[in-house]
């Protein structure tokens, strides 16, 4: 018996196949981008529309850039010295009715100053008699080979305080503190009536030669001290006292 024959497939109808097949995927693969393209513009849209739509209460609400810290209408929040993260300026510097009690500005002098340096505040605000005094003993002082310095001039009230109170800590009570700091309210640095001098060689001259210029030593205990006695030139230094506790 014989077979019937196979119907044979021509190789244009397998190409004609392989054809539409392709059309079909290019067809698929434009449709996938076309909505991908579709919910990316979707997408810009809605965030367009809500960053316009916050723009607009925004303005309508008057809103500021604040700092860190500030509050979000956009003002600043007083704390107050009560609130505040650190100390206050006033409280660095132990600035008080009586003045600083420390720094440049209450008469601390952290190295010692030549009677010239007129700007700093410790020797700006002596008594001007005093301190023309000291600039002219300075003057003949370094013609003998000595150089005059100023240790310590005009003190606040605030300064004077804080060396008592440290005499009083290091000596043990105030009877003992008081003859070597005075207390404020009878200091004559917090009036701008005194100058303590240095070196040592300095002070041992102005000891000596202090009464032409109306400088004098006032304290026994003290030789580095010196206050303006005008008539010294004349009569002498007075007497000098023990120390400071002994002053009337």
């Amino acid at each position: 018996m014989n077979r019937p024959d196979r119907p044979r497939t021509s190789r244009s109808t397998f190409q004609s196949t392989d054809a539409a097949r392709s059309k079909n995927r290019m067809g698929v693969i434009v449709a996938r981008s076309a909505f991908a393209l579709g919910v990316v513009s979707l997408v810009v849209l809605i965030v367009t529309l809500g960053v316009t739509a916050a723009g607009t209460l925004c303005a309508a609400a008057s809103c500021a850039p604040s700092e860190p810290g500030a509050a979000s209408s956009g003002e600043s929040i007083d704390l107050g010295e009560d609130e505040s993260d650190g100390p206050s300026e006033r409280e660095q510097t132990g600035a008080g009715a009586d003045g600083p009690a420390a720094g440049p500005e209450s008469g601390e002098l952290l190295e010692s100053v030549t009677p010239s340096e007129t700007g700093v505040t410790a020797l700006a605000k002596l008594d001007p008699g005093l301190l023309s005094a000291v600039q002219q003993a300075a003057r003949d002082a370094e013609t003998d080979g000595i150089s005059l310095l100023i240790n310590s001039g005009w003190r606040s009230a605030g300064y004077q305080a804080r060396l008592h109170d440290e005499a009083i800590a290091e000596y043990g009570s105030e009877d003992e503190a008081s003859k070597w700091v005075d207390s404020v309210e009878s200091s004559a640095h917090v009036t701008g009536d005194a100058v303590d001098v240095g070196p040592y060689n300095a002070a041992e001259w102005l000891s000596r030669k202090g009464a032409r210029y109306g400088l004098c030593q006032i304290y026994a205990n003290e030789i580095w001290h010196f206050e303006l006695r005008p008539d010294a030139a004349d009569s002498g230094c007075p007497e000098r006292l023990a120390d400071a506790s002994s002053a009337p």
